[in-house]
């Protein structure tokens, strides 16, 4: 608990020394599953500092103490980590393969947390496969120049546009997996990830020419910005009641804060901005980014 209170206020040097003298001790003294907990922690450590290569042997000690002793908790977990180190080395149908394996193990009974990773993971590979055919296709940079990118393109598939279909039914799929992930997270209140997932999901739904979807997300990702700008402390309404049906304003109007594509991008930015660089975390992948030609 207390290593976790660490990751959350990004303490890597202290979450790392803590965990790793816990393993130390841990093979005298320890249960198999404290190990894994703490080697958990390290893989953590190593990912939240953006070291994938680093990240790989612990979670490959806490796979085979899992499996010795049959924990399948930690050994999904493991995995979760596994799949999402492979897609910071760019694997990405390795780590495809491994967040669909276990995503149906972790909906058993397992962690909602973890659950709602292993969907995030499915979601960043589809991502980053739309902006490398994007790439390919008009030669642009793979990588945004920016955390928060400019607003996205209005791109209409022809009938008759195989390329164009594939691209749309794509984004469709980000959208159903992030959707579930949604779940996930609003289930356990991991108010960060939850945050970027709706920022995905207005941005992809902008693409997607449905507003509508795109103003729902748009509205919870700038209440949820607010919130964490505000130490994760929830208003004075329920969790519930902040992300229930947003007014018909909201949805329909073309006037309101989030009603056209321009104002959207204006308070997505605003609101990401609140918490600072370190809170946002809300880099996507180029295939949202772009001007609006509209």
């Amino acid at each position: 608990a207390a290593n976790g209170v660490r990751l959350s206020h990004l303490q890597l040097l202290a979450a790392h020394r803590s965990a790793r003298e816990a393993v130390e001790g841990g093979r005298r003294r320890g249960s198999p599953g404290d190990l894994c907990d703490h080697l958990l922690c390290l893989a953590d450590v190593h990912l939240e500092a953006k070291n994938p290569v680093g990240a790989l042997g612990p979670c490959l000690r806490c796979l085979s103490a899992a499996e010795s002793s049959r924990l399948l908790q930690h050994r999904a977990e493991a995995l979760v980590r596994i799949a999402r180190a492979r897609l910071e080395m760019r694997d990405l149908s390795g780590a495809l393969r491994l967040a669909e394996e276990v995503a149906p193990q972790l909906s058993a009974g397992g962690s909602a947390k973890q659950r709602g990773e292993a969907l995030m993971i499915q979601a960043d590979v589809l991502l980053a496969l739309l902006a490398k055919r994007r790439s390919r296709t008009k030669g642009g940079p793979a990588t945004p120049a920016s955390g928060i990118e400019p607003p996205l393109p209005q791109l209409p598939a022809p009938a008759d546009d195989a390329g164009g279909k594939l691209h749309g039914e794509l984004l469709r799929e980000v959208a159903r997996v992030l959707g579930e992930a949604v779940e996930a997270f609003e289930a356990v209140e991991e108010l960060v990830p939850l945050r970027r997932c709706h920022y995905i999901l207005a941005r992809v739904y902008h693409e997607l020419s449905e507003q509508v979807s795109r103003n729902r997300h748009a509205s919870r990702f700038r209440r949820l910005s607010e919130r964490l700008a505000n130490g994760g402390r929830r208003p004075a309404a329920a969790f519930a009641a902040a992300f229930g049906a947003v007014g018909t304003a909201a949805g329909t109007s073309t006037g309101s804060v989030v009603g056209t594509s321009a104002a959207m991008n204006s308070a997505l930015t605003s609101a990401a901005c609140l918490g600072g660089a370190a809170a946002t975390g809300v880099t996507e992948p180029s295939v949202l980014a772009g001007e609006h030609k509209g």
